[in-house]
């Protein structure tokens, strides 16, 4: 808790498929990308975590990036605020993120408030909650 980076307030995951399992993220911090987690060409599977007021200019709680493929799975993402995106940024990657709530993030300057998914990227997502989410220009949810 309370950790920064310049990316990656907590975790920097490069080329790598760590288990992050019942782990609570809160008020980490990085100025680039994922305030609490980053992956660039990574698969971690994160599984039952909480991810609570973290910030960052992209995925105020995790960016997923460069051919990532996270699975995400029974994770609550609240209170997260970035300038792109507050809860989740997906960009070039292909993340499964199932059984998930958003709630209350904030995209400040550009889209994405809860979840963006940008740069040909191709995303799984079920049986997930999305309330209360805003973004500063498009894609609130």
């Amino acid at each position: 808790m309370r950790n920064f980076a310049i990316a990656a307030g907590a975790v920097y995951n490069v080329s790598s498929n760590p288990i992050l399992d019942r782990c609570i993220f809160s008020r980490n911090s990085a100025p680039l990308g994922g305030g609490a987690i980053a992956n660039i060409s990574s698969g971690p599977t994160i599984k039952d975590c909480i991810f609570a007021m973290n910030w960052a200019h992209d995925g105020g709680a995790i960016s997923n990036e460069v051919n990532s493929a996270a699975n995400i799975v029974n994770s609550i993402f609240l209170g997260n605020i970035a300038a792109n995106t507050g809860g989740l940024h997906i960009s070039a990657s292909n993340p499964t993120i199932t059984n998930c709530a958003f709630i209350a993030n904030r995209a400040t300057q550009f889209q994405g408030g809860g979840i963006s998914i940008v740069s040909g990227s191709n995303p799984i997502i079920r049986n997930c909650t999305l309330f209360a989410n805003q973004g500063a220009s498009f894609g609130g949810g």
